[in-house]
């Protein structure tokens, strides 16, 4: 068979596309028999159409994870407005402190679900009644340093 020009090569990756989208399991015998190109020709377009979907799926999470994570950045710095407050109530303290916990969680799950690191089990484990005892302790500290003035 000739070289491929750029033009016959994308015209063939649209209908091995076509053809996948039929039978996502086709072999290249299967697509080089529907499409009268040789098998390894066939299977070689195959592998870059699979690659291009694959690139094109990782780029459609990437955006939608980075939409996602914009709209958490909004809530935390709503949360962060308070915190900073310094007559919020305690009550007030520990919620807002509580969204920001959640959103790090929720968008380091997300993250994670997309590919973008993998998650070692037994290692970098937080204890949330920790941090809110720490919290507590602080807020405390500083109740008393005002009772004191």
């Amino acid at each position: 068979m000739p070289k491929l020009t750029d033009e016959d090569r994308a015209e063939l990756k649209a209908k091995i596309r076509r053809i996948l989208v039929r039978f996502p399991r086709a072999s290249k015998y299967k697509i080089g028999s529907t499409l009268g190109i040789d098998p390894n020709t066939a299977l070689k377009l195959r592998r870059e159409v699979r690659g291009e979907n694959v690139e094109r799926l990782n780029d459609k999470i990437d955006k939608e994870i980075a939409m996602i994570e914009s709209s958490f950045d909004e809530v935390e710095e709503e949360a962060w407005r308070i915190i900073s407050q310094p007559d919020s109530t305690r009550k007030a303290l520990v919620g807002a402190l509580g969204i920001i916990i959640k959103s790090k969680k929720e968008l380091f799950n997300m993250k994670m679900d997309g590919g973008i690191f993998k998650r070692h089990l037994g290692e970098g484990t937080i204890n949330l009644t920790d941090v809110f005892k720490a919290i507590r302790k602080t807020k405390d500290d500083e109740d008393g340093k005002k009772l004191d003035k």
